[in-house]
């Protein structure tokens, strides 16, 4: 009597979810699809039925938003990252469910890739490429998932050419758990959609592509680790920059070679310097304001002020007598 009572709550909670499992006709049929494909079902495990075998993830992004930060050097992108994959899991015959052929299932409930975005600007929290999604799945097993998205990556400005500059910047996915061995990462095809993209008012969308990396490292001849790169080089719009950075620039520099036609003992000349000195100051300060100090390349518009200040003060000094 003790050992029955021992095994009596066990035997209890077997027969709950064996009942749980039960298909009930009376039910509607995408209630009993969900409750025949979960049943038994678990999501922490690789949907395949030869555990040798990868699942082959096929991703693609279509791309609603992008900005760039120059003074944070971070580029983030709005975007649906679409994801199918074959789960044989979740297959199921029509017939045997009034002809349903699709069904709808939270991504909480069944295996999702474990992507994550590699070069986060965040490094600490979830690493996770997307939060939540409602995926769709049909009778062969084939799940899609579009989640919507915000990702935001490292990108370093190179503002050599300023403010005509282009940069390219990368946002890398890759499994955080599983090797290439385990969950194969393909890219499908049009994988980067634009159609969609609402236009950026300071930076221009000039390429993206894809390169997918192997992930072959000296730490793990055995396995591979892929990556799959989203790149995407951007170019600023210089029209109100042009304005506001290159004419004045060139104005000041004509004003600077405008005194040396003066002659050295014209006081007009040496007014004309101290003006311009100052003007020169005050607009290396503007520009050191505008253009942040990243990176180890400077701006070629801040050498040219600074190298014709260097003038302007050399002017200045000739007048100078012993």
């Amino acid at each position: 009597m003790g050992i029955l009572n021992y095994f009596l709550p066990f035997l209890l909670l077997s027969a709950a979810s064996c009942d749980d499992c039960i298909s009930d006709k009376s039910q509607l049929a995408h209630v009993r699809l969900r409750k025949a494909l979960l049943c038994d079902y678990d999501r922490n495990l690789r949907p395949v039925l030869n555990y040798k075998d990868p699942v082959r993830v096929f991703i693609r992004m279509i791309l609603k938003y992008y900005n760039y930060d120059i003074h944070d050097n971070s580029f983030t992108i709005d975007s649906w990252f679409a994801m199918s994959w074959v789960d044989q899991h979740l297959k199921w015959t029509p017939d045997d469910f009034d002809s349903l052929s699709t069904l709808h299932l939270a991504d909480s409930d069944i295996w999702v890739p474990d992507l994550s975005v590699y070069n986060r600007r965040e490094q600490s929290g979830n690493p996770a490429a997307f939060d939540q999604a409602t995926c769709l799945i049909s009778n062969l097993g084939q799940v899609s998932c579009v989640p919507p998205v915000h990702h935001t990556s490292i990108c370093v400005a190179d503002l050599t050419k300023y403010p005509f500059d282009t940069h390219n910047c990368t946002i890398r996915f890759g499994s955080w758990v599983h090797s290439g061995e385990e969950l194969d990462i393909q890219v499908a095809k049009n994988a980067i959609n634009t159609e969609d993209l609402v236009p950026n008012g300071e930076w221009e969308l000039v390429e993206s592509r894809i390169v997918k990396h192997p992930g072959i490292f000296k730490c793990c001849p055995n396995n591979t680790y892929p990556s799959i790169n989203f790149s995407f080089r951007i170019r600023r719009l210089a029209g109100a920059h042009a304005a506001s950075v290159i004419l004045p620039a060139i104005a000041l520099i004509i004003l600077t070679f405008a005194s040396l036609w003066l002659s050295p003992d014209n006081n007009q000349r040496l007014i004309l310097c101290y003006i311009n000195v100052v003007n020169e100051f005050l607009y290396v300060q503007y520009i050191s304001w505008m253009i942040p100090m990243t990176g180890d390349k400077i701006p070629l518009i801040r050498n040219t002020l600074t190298t014709n200040l260097a003038i302007n003060y050399s002017k200045n000094f000739s007048f100078i007598r012993p």
